[in-house]
């Protein structure tokens, strides 16, 4: 029989549990980046990292990694996102989805789309494997994402609407305002520009 933090241990590290709470720290670090905030995000976890367990630090990490690019400094926020990402295919399916799609959407504004299809391959792979409406939501939004900067307009479309099919089944609605964004992106660039500001009001 297994003992408490035998438990606790197989709990943490099995790529197919999900962490049923979320540390203080992380939804500290998640409220200062949202508050738009990036330099105390990343001082943030700079100072709590380092006493967090290995899952806390990841989420940390993630949360940094996204502060910087927002911050502006892209090649240490994407090398701090591919280092996370990797991390994270340690434990749960639903952290490495939100690894992989962080690193994806950043790649993705700043790198061609063929540098971007490694790690789509990964997002598909791992979302396929989670098999939940978030996931799946997430990863038609990645696509409809490329498929844009791609200017396959009609297939970014396509993707962007079984997105959100799929999110709007979701007990969570974070990616709603991606959807409006890309939403909005592709409205501008067909001329729609009145439906763009709709989309863009929305998000």
């Amino acid at each position: 029989m297994l003992s408490d933090r035998e438990n606790s241990r197989q709990r943490r590290t099995s790529p197919d549990s999900k962490a049923s709470e979320v540390d203080v720290r992380v939804l500290e670090a998640r409220r200062l980046y949202f508050s738009g905030d990036p330099s105390k995000t990343i001082e943030f976890v700079d100072r709590k990292a380092g006493e967090s367990d290995a899952r806390t630090k990841i989420e940390l990490d993630l949360v940094a990694g996204m502060a910087l690019c927002y911050q502006g400094q892209i090649s240490k926020g994407i090398t701090r996102l591919e280092e996370v990402e990797v991390a994270a295919r340690s434990f749960d399916l639903d952290l490495q989805f939100r690894s992989a799609a962080a690193l994806f959407n950043r790649t993705s504004e700043f790198l061609t789309p063929t540098a971007t299809l490694p790690i789509l391959g990964r997002l598909r792979q791992v979302s396929a494997a989670n098999g939940d409406v978030r996931s799946l939501g997430g990863l038609h939004l990645a696509v409809a994402r490329l498929e844009g900067c791609r200017g396959n307009f009609l297939n970014a479309r396509t993707h962007l609407e079984t997105a959100r099919s799929f999110i709007e089944r979701a007990p969570v609605t974070e990616l709603n305002g991606q959807i409006d964004l890309i939403d909005c992106s592709l409205e501008i660039l067909g001329g729609n520009l009145a439906r763009a500001h709709s989309a863009a009001r929305t998000a």
